[in-house]
């Protein structure tokens, strides 16, 4: 079963557009407290249209995305809900995170509003920050720099893959 590792929960449900027409990514940046292969990350989304969910992990520098994606996901509009909830996103390739670096997640979209939750009154996840990301702008920004997204990561259990089944006697 995975473990839960890196972690924030919001207690205040605010939120970031991500798509159009708001036309943001969103980004939340954290520091892994341990080495471990990223099986899954685990948002706070909702849907207010048929899109899908993209999410990317970046090394980083200077605490933001940097070099390609170490891994990507994307969810189809049906894997998403239309009030807030979790949203499991499993890596087919489980990136490597190293103990206290910090890495970046992007959440994009494929179409109308998404809503990526955060907590701008009492964010304290002190390994990381909220970031939005204009599509029409150069760079991310982060005028509010106390605030966080809520996000999970997890790794699985004792470097095994919990999606791999045994499906014979001997095998």
């Amino acid at each position: 079963m995975p473990t839960r590792v890196d972690y924030y929960i919001s207690g205040v449900a605010d939120w970031t557009d991500i798509g159009t027409p708001s036309d943001y990514y969103g980004g939340q940046s954290f520091t892994a407290s341990e080495a471990y292969a990223l099986y899954s990350l685990r948002i706070k989304l909702l849907k207010t249209g048929t899109e899908d969910a993209t999410v990317k992990i970046y090394a980083t520098s200077g605490g933001l995305p940097t070099g390609a994606a170490l891994a990507s996901k994307t969810i189809a509009t049906a894997g998403i809900p239309s009030s807030i909830d979790w949203v499991e996103f499993i890596f087919d390739s489980p990136p490597s995170l190293s103990n206290g670096v910090m890495y970046f997640i992007e959440v994009s979209s494929s179409g109308a509003d998404l809503r990526f939750y955060d907590d701008h009154l009492t964010g304290s996840y002190s390994g990381g920050q909220r970031w939005i990301h204009p599509s029409n702008a150069d760079g991310w920004s982060s005028s509010y720099p106390d605030d966080d997204h809520s996000f999970e990561t997890y790794k699985s259990a004792a470097g095994l893959n919990p999606r791999r089944t045994m499906t014979g006697i001997g095998m």
